[in-house]
């Protein structure tokens, strides 16, 4: 198969019969197919193009390789052969070329859009609803902004939408477009059904605009939010009339649980579909438009805390804005995986958002499972994380004389901000880990708990002295060369609870034999010499039975 994704999946260009037998001989535009290793593929046989020779297909074919987006579909190689065979005309046999082209893309089980398509609103959940619908946005996006000349599709209507197994919208049929003579390549029901994405501007003029596709794209969402009919119906009546049965049939549906951010969603995906199928090409919003809108809803619903708790996912321009464009006078912290910046919110609050620097062995979901189960850590000891960015864009970059497209992934998480800064911006004696090891440790605390006293103008109570010695011994024990000579965080913590108790008194004591016991029955040796010791018990009671005497038993049996 030609122009695949990699060279480990290179194989030469399929065959018609091979291609005929994949689809089970079906004679349908597209079809799903089995290759011989098992992977399915989706096979679909082109429409005769006169006006494209070999040499321009396999070029057009080699760009269509290039595009690789998640709201898009991956071709996976072709087949473009010919054949001569002889045809009767005009009472002669002539020979003459017949050409056969196929494309094979990824095959997705979801099947299409059109499906959850009916004259009523789209019957799933909302969640999915706005999915699908930002998805088509950013995957027309991509193909009208990610490369250096853009690719218009010209067919977008819901049969060329297909959905994988999580409901990711994924747009096909892209590509040829631009070849194909709409009215001539389908038959006249196929025309009428196309008709209907098809703008004013080209059914009267054939005009081709970027406003073809943004048409399309308003007619889709309109059959997502009103059903199939709505595109004719809100032509006749002013849009405050369309809107609002339409927003109210949604929040309905939610049975009146509709937040605030769900409710701004809902609202905006209407506006931007009737704003999509002006009759004026001019009024119609460009693709970045739409996506710009669609971000900012993220940007004025998260304006405070309780807000930004309830996103969690953000989107990258959202961070951009409340961060000053991730200004060099924002920065308030550096480690080892990013840098973090001070954002502030419209109220007033503050947060930290620390940008990531890149992790490629770091999958998607990968970083997207850890950073959902991070944010179930909450204790008044540790700073909360708020949210998360994973933003993904098109660049293009220069590799070997050529421009080609890449991906630049951008990650971001959020925490609360606290004013008070790092524990670093208090501490100024940082060299005492380097002088204790050259110190005997009765020395050493003798000396640092002097210090102590001298600091605290000699006023320590016996309660501060002993914190201070007990912190000093702690921190000791904790850099010890050999690992197993370190206490475990459980017993550091009780050791620190007991400073109120003093030693010599009995409740110390008896609070000193319980810390100690309590170590020891946690500590993994005394559990297996534990279990030795019961199994031995129990073996000398019944050796005892077998050996002692009968008169001990009856004994002790009359005594029972």
């Amino acid at each position: 198969m030609e122009g695949s994704r990699s060279s480990a999946e290179m194989s030469p260009s399929l065959p018609p019969v091979k291609i005929s037998a994949v689809t089970r001989n079906n004679s349908s535009v597209q079809l799903p197919g089995v290759q011989d290793n098992g992977e399915c593929i989706a096979v679909k046989k082109l429409h005769p193009m006169p006006v494209l020779d070999d040499e321009e297909f396999k070029s057009e074919f080699s760009n269509l390789l290039r595009v690789k987006h998640q709201n898009t579909i991956p071709l996976v190689g072709y087949c473009h052969h010919t054949a001569q065979v002889l045809l009767e005309h005009n009472g002669k046999h002539v020979s003459a070329r017949v050409e056969e082209i196929y494309l094979c893309s990824e095959y997705l089980e979801g099947g299409t859009l059109d499906k959850h398509l009916s004259n009523e609103p789209c019957a799933l959940v909302w969640h999915t609803c706005y999915k699908i619908i930002k998805g088509i946005c950013e995957g027309l996006h991509y193909l009208h902004k990610g490369f250096e000349y853009p690719i218009y599709h010209l067919e977008l209507k819901p049969t060329k939408i297909l959905l994988d197994n999580e409901m990711m919208p994924k747009i096909g049929g892209f590509g040829f477009s631009g070849f194909l003579d709409t009215t001539e390549t389908f038959n006249t029901s196929e025309v009428m059904r196309t008709s209907l994405y098809m703008p004013p501007e080209y059914i009267s003029k054939r005009q081709i605009t970027p406003k073809f596709d943004v048409f399309s794209l308003g007619v889709i969402i309109l059959q997502i939010m009103a059903g199939k009919e709505s595109y004719p119906k809100c032509a006749d009546i002013p849009p405050e009339e369309f809107i609002e049965p339409v927003y109210e049939f949604w929040v309905d549906r939610m049975q009146g649980t509709i937040s605030k951010h769900t409710s701004h969603e809902v609202r905006t995906c209407i506006e931007i579909a009737l704003s999509c199928v002006e009759f004026n090409r001019v009024k119609r919003p460009t693709i970045n438009e739409i996506i710009q809108r669609l971000n900012k809803i993220d940007i004025v619903e998260c304006s405070s805390i309780g807000e930004l708790y309830k996103t969690e996912e953000f989107a990258f321009d959202f961070l951009k804005h409340i961060t000053n464009g991730f200004s060099k006078k924002n920065i308030i912290g550096h480690g080892g995986y990013g840098i973090v910046y001070k954002g502030l919110l419209d109220n007033g609050e503050e947060i930290a958002v620390k940008k990531l620097h890149q992790m490629l062995w770091i999958e998607d979901e990968q970083f997207k499972n850890e950073v959902n189960n991070l944010m179930r850590v909450q204790h008044k000891n540790i700073v909360r994380l708020v949210g998360y960015c994973h933003h993904t864009s098109q660049i293009f970059v220069e590799h070997e004389g050529k421009h080609v497209s890449a991906s630049v992934v951008e990650r971001a998480i959020c925490f609360e901000h606290k004013q008070g800064g790092s524990l670093d911006n208090q501490l100024s004696g940082k060299e005492g880990y380097f002088n204790c090891p050259h110190t005997p440790p009765r020395e050493f605390i003798k000396h640092v708990r002097e210090k102590w006293r001298v600091r605290l103008q000699a006023t320590m109570s016996s309660h501060v002295t002993e914190e201070v010695r007990t912190c000093i011994e702690i921190a000791l024990k904790c850099v010890e060369d050999d690992r197993k000579r370190r206490p475990a965080i459980a017993t550091i913590v009780n050791e620190l609870s007991n400073i109120g108790i003093a030693r010599s008194s009995p409740v110390g004591q008896w609070a000193n034999k319980l810390t100690a016991l309590k170590s020891l029955l946690l500590s993994t040796h005394f559990k297996h010499w534990l279990v030795l010791l019961v199994a031995a018990g129990i073996a000398i009671f019944f050796a005892w039975l077998q050996f002692c005497p009968d008169s001990w038993c009856r004994s002790i049996t009359r005594r029972t």
